[in-house]
């Protein structure tokens, strides 16, 4: 719900103003359940003895005081989590001129948050884990905005940002844990010295300053950035390759500073030309566990480069269709999906997709036949070990769809 000041040129005053709240509420239940049929009595059968007997290799690993059946009933795994969460906020912001050149924007927002989690499990993959688990956590948060924005002359300008970020924390499994469990080895090779339950907020400050040009007649757009990130006990998510079981843990400290560059030119009437730009450095500068995550490791799936082009004609069709034929280009550079140096996900190689699509716009509606990855690319982009085993994934194969858009209301 947004309250919003009528316009400048009826209230008289060299600003506007918005106030508003906000709610949410979220949940989601998830149930996972694995059996593999017939495992006792094939065990039973193979070895002469039951695999919960005192001369069973795996009940000498795996099993223990207070842990009954290795597989009952079959089952390897069975899970039911229950997630709700619940958020409330007051925002505002009011944007001001300064001067007639020189214009100002402040903004603040106040969020409360409620995430209650219960989590139940039992079978062989779960042995070690807590069932029931139920975590329930607040959070609180104040993030205030500020920039201001000088006209160079009439389509050109020069801005500069500062904002603080915020993010939830959350439930993290539980993942099983310690020496006789299924991620126990991971565990150890990991540093992990405490069992992964729950992570925390994280926070950060954005700072940016850049331009915004229009020029030849407005034929000519380039917006470019500059900016830098501090960010405070950054969430990453952190893989167990052998047992496959993945966490979610504040990892530190991070930084975070690159580039954006942005051009678009009509060319001729119906033809526009497209390009953009990115180069980013993102590295942990603090680990609250070195050997998990170590200082000057990249921040997971953040490529340093990335490259994109376009072009869009379009001409008219009749009184009021305009047809158009539209391509794009991306490029994205490598980049690391692990912080483990060993583990095959680690480096991420660059990759490129070529997208088409043609279509009509009409004033009722819009209706465009698309192709993605228009080459059919089978790169591997990323290959990561799941219980040991390498996987390899690709960019979505060609994929060819028809969108059709419209729009409601006036």
């Amino acid at each position: 719900m947004r309250l919003t000041s009528p316009p400048r040129e009826q209230t008289g005053l060299p600003l506007n103003w918005q106030v508003g709240l906000y709610y949410s509420d979220q949940w989601d239940h998830h149930t996972n359940f694995q059996q593999i049929p017939g495992v006792n009595t094939t065990f039973q059968r193979i070895f002469g003895y039951s695999m919960d007997a005192p001369q069973s290799l795996i009940e000498q690993t795996f099993g223990g005081p207070g842990i009954g059946a290795l597989f009952p009933s079959d089952i390897d795994e069975d899970d039911h989590s229950h997630y709700d969460e619940r958020q409330a906020a007051a925002f505002g912001q009011v944007d001001f001129d300064i001067t007639p050149s020189l214009h100002g924007t402040v903004g603040l927002r106040y969020v409360f948050a409620r995430a209650d989690y219960n989590f139940q499990t039992y079978g062989f993959y779960q042995i070690g884990n807590i069932s029931p688990y139920n975590q329930l956590d607040r959070y609180y948060a104040l993030t205030p905005k500020f920039s201001v924005d000088y006209d160079l002359t009439p389509n050109s300008s020069l801005y500069a940002t500062a904002g603080k970020g915020f993010r939830l924390g959350g439930p993290t499994g539980p993942v099983p844990f310690g020496p006789t469990t299924v991620c126990g080895g991971d565990e150890a090779a990991q540093g992990v010295t405490s069992q992964p339950k729950k992570f925390d907020s994280d926070k950060l400050w954005s700072y940016e300053i850049g331009t915004k040009n229009r020029l030849d007649d407005n034929r000519l757009s380039i917006d470019g950035a500059l900016y830098y990130i501090d960010w405070n006990q950054i969430q990453q998510q952190i893989y167990l390759p052998t047992c496959g079981y993945y966490y979610t843990t504040n990892a530190g400290n991070a930084e975070s500073y690159g580039a954006e560059l942005e051009v678009h030119y009509r060319v001729m009437h119906g033809l526009t030309l497209g390009a953009s730009g990115s180069a980013e450095h993102a590295v942990i500068t603090s680990s609250n566990d070195p050997l998990t995550v170590a200082v000057g490791e990249k921040v997971l799936n953040t490529p340093d480069w990335t490259l994109t082009a376009s072009a869009e004609y379009d001409w008219p069709v009749g009184d009021e269709a305009v047809a158009f034929v539209r391509s794009d280009y991306s490029w994205v550079g490598r980049s690391h999906g692990s912080y483990i140096r060993a583990n095959s996900n680690f480096s991420n190689p660059q990759y490129d997709v070529l997208n088409a699509s043609i279509g009509f716009r009409m004033p009722s509606y819009d209706v465009s036949l698309y192709a993605k990855n228009l080459s059919d690319d089978r790169t591997i982009i990323q290959r990561p070990e799941i219980n040991t085993v390498i996987e390899g994934y690709t960019v979505r194969p060609l994929t060819v769809g028809l969108t059709v858009k419209v729009p409601f209301g006036g």
